[in-house]
């Protein structure tokens, strides 16, 4: 929605600037351009940007050296601003949503700080922005754009575009499941469309609530709303829309088990697409007549939908539409007594959901392969699918569960704000007794200075209590900020990597209740290897966890020591001993009798992470750890030839706290946290820590630590 949104609106502005007078061409602004001084020159340049609307590549080169232009010649105002816009453009249509939405947000808070504010342009702004940021799946920051481009616009008179923001606001809550306040925002937006007597705005808006009402299970509603919008579009005449609305009502039919009546409305649908030649709807058109038909009981028209459903999908290359109608030709002959080919074709569904990358659509591929084999008697083969089953519904979970913490973090963020909205109160309400006392002060100073000294000293005292209330307060503030980042940080390991450590568990009991009752426990044996390994991961992921939440809470002090370097890594070595051979890496160890003044334990926890870290991300190769010592420092050196890493990640190494999980190189996943760890434990050490790496060479880590004691 968000796409065909940002898609019109350049339609629009392209339309709009051709409309009217002839406008000159672009080679004549191109000349002007280079000829031109100062704002008439940045003015030009936008009017070139217009032109090279439809060439993506060219916008976005010509519209990032108008901005470095811009930026000498017009700082600070709100023709610098549009240029920020057209750059945010010139990315969106080369399909870089994020930095469209940096370079945009720069526009907006520009434009912001205005005197006075353009309301319609940073409304309009703020609005494409809440669109990206949707995109983008950033909700909260969708949140706040849309209700900024509701404020600006409302102040304006272009009451199309305050539909539009209310009309995005609808969407945003809709995808987040908030049904009540969708509808209210698509009801403002409807009103709104009722008032300009725009005949497609009002029947788009209609077909929104219909939607909703569809997807809150309110059938009758939504069925309302959509037979509404259809009736507008008769009037308008828009075919194309016509034959997704009447696509829309018998889907809903389909829902409430009218099949017939929905087969109706989806016949008229695919009547329109037929004649208007629009082949890309044809496809799912024939696989809905094929679900209505199948639940009839009709199967011999039901399967021939479906080869026609096919067919347009093939030709189409529809991906996750052909997933769905394999799938439901497996069934079909499977039910026609047809097993070969009702096999062949949910073997294809099983390889288009692959191809698609949806795990709900893989989940429910396999769950057909299961009952299929099921029904043959074939319970190995059953056994193997359904275990791909709930492996992928768990990662489905995950990603669930992934939503639900991402939810729990903007009630903390809200919280906070709530809190210190309160602390800001606070000290008004100390400020104005103060204020208060001070004038109470000075009458009194009148009557004698007995008197106004007594007030002052009582002056004095509050004024020494607000001091401690306020710092006390402070102090108070900042402990909940840390303590409600480390509990988010613990939510985001918690919710997902844990859980899927202990989900090799499960799948291994599994399969042992399975071989034991079938009385063959010899089958087990090859499990043993795979279960010690997962359990040492697990054990290395909350070692890890357990000395970051110990950081994290400041309990960890380190009682340092005189600790030798060469007998430490010869015991991590033999620790890694059996993960590097299972990788066919070799560990070298190039030493003397180096010492480091440190706590042993958190040299152990350095020393480990560091090998594990090199050992990961190795395969075939070497790993070597080395010493040397300088100016009363000793360097440990951990080099490895492994994949490497480009100079993003090598950025961000040693960032503190979760970040994105790199798998390595037999796919091993972690917490995220084992370097961060190092360099917090080499800093509560007095060392420092470094690293280069090129990726497809290998990375080198080096850590300094006292060599002796200061």
């Amino acid at each position: 929605m968000a796409d065909s949104l940002r898609g019109i609106l350049a339609i629009v502005c392209v339309f709009l600037f051709y409309k009217g007078t002839p406008q000159p061409g672009l080679e004549e602004l191109r000349l002007k351009f280079s000829g031109g001084k100062g704002i008439e020159r940045i003015e030009t340049g936008l009017q070139v940007c217009d032109y090279l609307a439809g060439e993506p590549e060219e916008l976005l080169a010509f519209s990032l050296a108008l901005l470095s232009e811009a930026r000498q010649k017009v700082p600070g105002t709100l023709l610098l601003a549009r240029v920020y816009r057209q750059v945010s453009d010139g990315y969106y249509y080369n399909d870089s949503l994020r930095q469209s939405g940096e370079y945009l947000a720069g526009a907006v808070r520009l434009a912001g700080n205005l005197a006075p504010v353009d309301s319609l342009f940073t409304g309009s702004a703020c609005n494409d922005l809440g669109i990206i940021y949707m995109d983008l799946g950033r909700r909260r920051e969708s949140r706040d754009a849309l209700e900024k481009a509701i404020t600006f616009l409302g102040g304006t008179g272009d009451r199309e575009s305050l539909a539009d923001a209310f009309s995005n606001m609808g969407s945003l809550n809709y995808m987040e499941g908030k049904y009540e306040e969708a509808i209210f925002f698509y009801q403002q937006a409807f009103q709104i469309d009722q008032e300009t007597g725009s005949i497609p705005r009002q029947s788009s808006s209609l077909n929104n609530l219909g939607r909703i009402y569809v997807d809150w299970g309110k059938y009758e509603t939504g069925l309302d709303y959509y037979f509404r919008s259809v009736a507008l579009l008769d009037t308008a005449a828009d075919r194309p829309t016509l034959s997704v609305r009447y696509n829309n009502i018998g889907m809903v039919n389909q829902l409430m088990g009218r099949h017939r009546e929905a087969i109706r409305w989806i016949e008229r649908a695919k009547a329109i697409d037929e004649a208007e030649g629009l082949v890309l709807r044809l496809g799912t058109r024939w696989f809905n007549l094929a679900t209505s038909r199948a639940a009839l009981g009709d199967h011999r028209q039901a399967g021939e939908c479906l080869l026609l459903a096919e067919k347009y999908g093939r030709e189409t290359g529809q991906v996750p539409l052909l997933t769905k109608i394999h799938g439901g030709l497996g069934q079909h002959y499977l039910q026609q007594g047809n097993p070969t080919l009702a096999l062949e074709h949910l073997q294809r569904s099983l390889a288009y959901a692959r191809e698609g990358g949806s795990l709900t659509e893989r989940a429910h591929s396999y769950d057909l392969l299961y009952r299929f084999h099921k029904s043959r008697g074939e319970n190995d083969e059953a056994l193997r699918y359904h275990e791909l089953f709930t492996a992928t519904r768990d990662s489905v979970f995950s990603l669930e569960v992934s939503g639900k913490v991402e939810e729990l973090e903007v009630q903390y963020q809200t919280a906070g704000k709530e809190a210190e909205i309160s602390r800001l109160e606070a000290e008004n309400a100390l400020q104005v007794r103060e204020v208060a006392f001070r004038k109470k002060e000075r009458n009194w100073a009148i009557a004698g200075l007995a008197l106004m000294m007594l007030s002052l000293a009582g002056l004095y005292g509050l004024y020494h209590t607000v001091r401690k209330q306020k710092a006390t307060l402070t102090r108070q503030n900042e402990e909940l900020d840390r303590l409600n980042k480390t509990q988010n940080r613990l939510f985001g390991i918690i919710s997902h990597d844990l859980r899927n450590a202990t989900s090799a568990y499960q799948s291994s009991a599994r399969v042992i209740t399975h071989y034991l009752a079938k009385g063959e426990p010899g089958k087990l044996l090859p499990l043993a290897p795979e279960i010690s390994k997962n359990a040492k991961v697990l054990s290395g992921m909350l070692d890890n966890l357990l000395h970051w939440s110990l950081l994290q809470m400041e309990g960890i002090e380190p009682e340092k020591e005189l600790v030798q370097v060469k007998e430490e890594t010869l015991k991590v070595v033999e620790l890694m001993k059996e993960y590097a051979a299972g990788k066919s890496n070799e560990m070298i160890v190039q030493m003397g009798e180096e010492t480091v003044w440190c706590d042993a334990g958190s040299f152990h926890l350095i020393l480990r992470n560091l090998v594990s870290n090199a050992l990961k991300f190795t395969s075939n190769g070497q790993v070597v750890l080395r010493t040397y010592r300088d100016n009363g420092t000793t360097t440990l050196e951990v080099a490895d030839n492994g994949c490497g890493m480009d100079e993003a990640t090598l950025t961000g190494l040693f960032a503190s706290g979760m970040k994105e999980v790199r798998r390595g190189t037999d796919g091993e996943r972690g917490t995220g946290l084992g370097l961060g760890l190092v360099a917090e434990h080499v800093a509560r050490n007095r060392g420092s820590v470094t690293a280069e790496s090129l990726p497809g060479k290998g990375t080198v880590i080096r850590v300094n630590l006292p060599s002796q004691e200061r």
